[in-house]
Parts: C-alpha cells; structure tokens; sequence
C-alpha cells in the first residue's frame, strides 16, 4: 500500500536528515563545481541524495523495485512512485470523497477510525485537504446514532481542545465502555 509505504520510508528520511533531498531538493545546477563552497555542497548533497535513493530501494518489495531501476536521484525516483500509485485524477478525487462520505461505523471502532483517517490521508496526497476540525466533524459524523448522546457531550469543549487526537482518544474510550456494558448485560 502506498500510503503505508510512503509515510513510513519519508519518517525514514526524515530521521536520517534526508527528507529535504526527496521533497524539495535543490537546485544544484546553479552551484559552481569549481567554487570550493559549491563543491562541498555538490558532494554533500551527492551523498545524502545517495543516502536517501538507498533507503527508497530497500523500503520497496521486490516487485517495487522495478520501477525505479536505473534511477539515479531519490527525488525523481519518489516522483516516479508517487504518478504510479496516487491516481490524480478527477474521478480518483470524486471516488476518494465518496468513499470518505459514506462511510459509517460498522462494529470495531479502532478499525473504522484508521479507515477515515487512511481515506483523509489520501486525499491530502491528492492535496484535497480539510482542516482539522472539519476532519473532527467528518469523523462524528460517520458514527451511528448509538454515539449522538456523546457526540452531543463533546459540543462543550472549545474548538482547540476538538482536536483529532482527543477525540480518537474519546471515541475509543467511549467505544470499550459500551463493550464493557454489553458484556454485563
């Protein structure tokens, strides 16, 4: 799964310093590799950009691999993954929505809050971004009318303690004591 792939290997690069060289690397052209400050930055940059290039391969399953063979720069190697699994196209867009809009919960709640947020994770790839307290309300809004009570109890927090977290937090709290119930009855 891309989305998977692609957080974990770019919290990879970042812990490694190298995030920059994937997502915004420099322009080195415009650098003189006969200026000796330039020619430090030019092997400095060769070396991360090598650093980086190598922990996108490894991070990749074999048949992944495929794709960049022969690539020489871990931007143009991340670009080149990215046009093959993030589809960006209207229907792509119109599909994800949908998708995120009709989902309700069904049972686990853990397992229906990692599906909203993967679905609002790809549309931010897609850069359909909705802010956090709009993700907040997407989210109540998809629980069953078993939650309006506590949905409603929420409406006294101020819009900076409504945060994702907390209410990931809240829900799965509020989830296992009505299991917790269930299971006295």
């Amino acid at each position: 799964n891309y989305v998977s792939w692609s957080m974990k290997c770019s919290l990879l690069l970042r812990k490694d310093g190298l995030w920059t060289v994937v997502n915004n690397p420099p322009d080195v052209t415009t650098w003189d590799p006969l200026n000796d400050e330039d020619k430090k930055k030019i092997a400095d940059f060769n070396r991360d950009d090598e650093k980086a290039l190598s922990i996108i391969g490894l991070t990749l399953s074999d048949q992944q691999l495929v794709h960049i063979r022969g690539e020489e720069s871990a931007a143009k190697c991340w670009d080149i993954l990215k046009k093959i699994y993030v589809r960006d196209s209207v229907d792509a867009h119109i599909h994800l929505t949908c998708k995120l809009f009709r989902a309700h919960l069904q049972q686990d709640m853990l397992a229906h809050l990692e599906f909203m947020k993967k679905t609002l994770q790809q549309l931010q790839e897609k850069e359909l971004i909705f802010s956090e307290i709009h993700q907040v309300y997407i989210i109540l809004s998809s629980l069953d009318e078993t939650y309006d009570d506590y949905v409603s109890s929420l409406e006294v927090l101020t819009r900076d303690e409504l945060t994702l977290t907390s209410v990931t937090g809240r829900l799965l709290e509020e989830s296992r004591r009505k299991q917790d119930r269930k299971q006295l009855k």
